[in-house]
């Protein structure tokens, strides 16, 4: 789904920033309803329900609280607050009553855009973030039972209290990984579905206010345990009951692995996480953050992580000896690929080379790294992010587009690969024949099948490519033409090289069934 096609609605008494906001997402591509009050906001939601939600907390007419909760009541749509530096209490309060992320005023463009971005992808795919709840299931720990269906949580005497959105996802979170380390980043990703923010500590607020509601009926012993600078972990043993089976929950079970590529960096400077995490997520790729050593070991046996960039120098725990730490984990667990770690730091590569190499790493960038080095490294040890990287270092496939896509067609994706495949070399000859001939109105014919097919897999860069040979045949500037042909043909191999590449990982899967 394109931008175009997103309605939001942002909600807020100030006209200044009402207007800034809304300028901000209208040039990312949304559609955007600007309300100054409550009262408006719902007549837009009664008319046009919106795709998301911007929401100021201090609203005249009524308390952006109250709306958080009354809209959650009615629906699913992403609610993304709006609060002041100083209001940690309310975004703790807002998050419980079923905001969906929050963002600190003043506020940046660009983090907004991000935010947006995520929030709306993570409502199309219910099993990003944290794990869709299960009907049916019932948990039970140290005397006190949790229903899924309905979000009540039942004490050992019998009382039954019907629990907050976030309250919910939390204990759920510590539930689903018993005697698990689980530090703050990691518990905003698994109940929010999003790293942490530099300074953000709300998550702590929440889980004191878990565990004073789990002591009321406790017999002193702590439930929920604080590990000093790693984070908190569930002590009680979990029984997870089904409609038609039991099973127990032991430590040292892990959540599933997602389906999916992403990179882990570890660096204790935000400002240096912040600049790699943008530069990767701007080449396609999904990233995760810790801070800390212990912290990138608690992520990585969690799973689903294919590259590692550590930064060697760290309080308490270094690069490199993190980096041991993991490997000996690998041969733990007897893994025949191990996963590819690389060195960052300020001091030159070739002077550190015996110590990086020794610790079990495979590569090293210097510090600063730049968009060009980061893709250079890609191309190098992930070939699935290398295949959906263009010349200038853009995305060739949208991969959210093309994982939607496969899960959309299941066993029909690879079939549904090898048609666009064969008709691409035809749908190029037949417009390089129309472009010899002079038959524009054959070549407009020819480049918008291949947008329409280019676009149905995710394709945007070469969908971009016919939208632009379309756009200069009707304007007659038939001196770019040509040029842009040239480039059509040479994105076009770079997407065969992709799904080629894409097509012999599932050609296994494709076989079996």
């Amino acid at each position: 789904m394109s931008p175009s096609d997103q309605h939001i609605a942002i909600v807020d008494d100030d006209p200044w920033i009402r207007d800034l906001l809304s300028s901000v997402l209208k040039e990312s591509g949304y559609r955007v309803s600007a309300c100054q009050s409550a009262k408006q906001f719902w007549d837009l939601f009664d008319r046009h329900p919106p795709d998301l939600v911007v929401l100021d907390l201090n609203l005249p007419d009524e308390d952006g609280l109250t709306i958080c909760r009354s809209l959650r009541s009615k629906s699913s749509l992403p609610i993304l607050i709006l609060t002041s530096r100083s209001d940690e209490v309310e975004r703790v309060i807002g998050l419980e009553m079923g905001a969906d992320d929050y963002l600190v005023k003043p506020v940046f463009p660009r983090e907004l855009q991000a935010r947006v971005k995520g929030l709306l992808r993570r409502s199309q795919d219910p099993q990003g973030g944290s794990e869709t709840p299960q009907k049916g299931v019932l948990y039970q720990f140290a005397g006190w039972r949790l229903r899924n269906d309905d979000r009540f949580l039942i004490s050992p005497s019998g009382e039954e209290t019907e629990l907050t959105q976030g309250t919910f996802r939390l204990l759920r979170v510590f539930l689903d990984h018993p005697g698990q380390v689980l530090s703050r980043e990691r518990l905003l990703e698994l109940t929010q579905g999003r790293p942490s923010h530099p300074f953000d500590r709300s998550i702590d607020n929440m889980v004191s206010r878990l565990r004073r509601r789990l002591s009321k009926e406790s017999d002193g012993t702590a439930l929920i345990r604080t590990v000093r600078g790693e984070g908190y972990r569930l002590t009680a043993e979990v029984v997870r009951e089904r409609s038609d089976e039991q099973e127990a929950i032991h430590s040292k079970d892990r959540p599933p692995v997602q389906k999916g590529s992403s990179v882990l960096v570890v660096d204790d400077d935000e400002i240096a996480r912040f600049s790699l995490q943008s530069l990767l997520e701007s080449l396609g790729c999904q990233v995760w953050t810790a801070d800390r050593g212990r912290e990138a070991i608690s992520r990585y046996r969690d799973g689903g992580i294919d590259l590692v960039l550590m930064d060697c120098h760290m309080p308490e725990m270094d690069g490199y000896e993190t980096c041991r730490r993991i490997r000996q984990l690998e041969q733990e667990q007897a893994l025949e690929v191990a996963i590819p770690i690389i060195a960052v730091s300020f001091i030159n590569p070739s002077e550190r080379q015996q110590d990086w190499a020794a610790a079990g790493m495979n590569d090293f960038l210097e510090k600063p790294v730049s968009r060009g080095q980061l893709q250079g490294l890609l191309l190098r040890w992930r070939p699935e992010y290398a295949s959906a990287i263009g010349p200038d270092g853009e995305p060739s496939l949208d991969l959210h587009l093309f994982e939607s896509l496969h899960k959309d067609l299941g066993t029909g994706f690879p079939p549904f690969l090898r048609l666009f495949l064969d008709t691409l070399p035809k749908r190029l000859a037949q417009l390089s024949l129309a472009m010899e001939q002079g038959a524009y109105s054959a070549l407009i014919s020819e480049a918008e099948r291949l947008l329409g097919g280019a676009r149905s897999i995710g394709a945007l860069r070469l969908a971009a490519c016919c939208q632009e040979l379309i756009d200069t045949v009707q304007a007659d500037q038939r001196q770019q033409d040509k040029q842009i042909l040239i480039r059509l043909g040479d994105e076009s191999m770079i997407v065969e090289h992709a799904l080629q590449r894409h097509l012999a990982i599932l050609a296994p899967e494709s076989d079996t069934t």
